[in-house]
This record gives C-alpha cells, structure tokens and sequence, in this order.
C-alpha cells in the first residue's frame, strides 16, 4: 500500500484500521511511504506497490506516461478539511493582505492543497 505522510491513508495506517478489515479476507498490508502523489504513482508504475492514491493531477499525467491505472474509487473535494496557517504575530491576519505574487501564484500549483491556497488568495476571500 502506497501511502504519503498526509491524508486518509495515513490515517488508516496509524490506526491499522486495513489490517483490521483485509486479515479476515486473506490479505496483509505492507505500508511504503512516497513523498507526493506523482512519485507515489510512479511506484505503482514500477511495481513497487499494488495499491495508491493521489490528488487529481498526478494521475493524468501519470496515463499520459502510459502508467496502467485503474480507478477504483476517489474521495469527493473537501476544501473545508484545509487550512491556511500563519505563525500567531503574522502580520497576515486575512487573506487578500497575503504578499503572493503573480510568480508565486503560477509556480505553487504543484499540489492539490497548494492550487487551493492559491485560489484563495486570488480570489480574495478569507474562508474563516
């Protein structure tokens, strides 16, 4: 099972709650940790696990590499479940008073999480 630090699967291995449910079926779990989705994916191209999940890009790219992927399943967008954090004396105190520039907007869309903070940012809102 291909897992990175963050998210559901990380949760479901510190909590063992897969070994819990596939040990009655026959199967064991063999966890391997990746450092994003697209090395992740990449593992599962190269055969080094059978099982991974990702963010939305990474697979596309992955198929256009002529990665053999099958999807079973995917977890709906959950914006809410992320946060936008400052150090507590930040001068940063909402949204549209963040220094992002219009470089940084371009180059942080390398993750799902960093494309909504961006977002965010341009958009101006503060999500509370």
């Amino acid at each position: 099972m291909g897992y990175q630090k963050v998210g559901a699967f990380a949760l479901l291995k510190a909590h063992g709650i897969l070994e819990q449910q596939l040990k009655p079926l026959g199967y064991s779990v063999t966890w391997k940790e990746f450092s994003g989705g697209p090395q992740l994916l990449e593992g599962l191209k190269g055969g080094a696990v059978d099982f991974a999940h990702s963010g939305e890009a990474p697979p596309i790219f992955a198929q256009a590499a002529r990665a053999p992927l099958l999807y079973i399943g995917y977890v709906p967008d959950g914006p809410k479940s992320e946060a936008i954090l400052v150090p507590r004396d930040s001068p940063i105190t909402e949204i549209d008073r963040a220094p992002w520039s219009a470089t940084q907007r371009s180059t942080a869309r390398t993750s799902d999480t960093a494309r909504r903070v961006v977002a965010t940012f341009s958009s101006g809102s503060n999500p509370g």
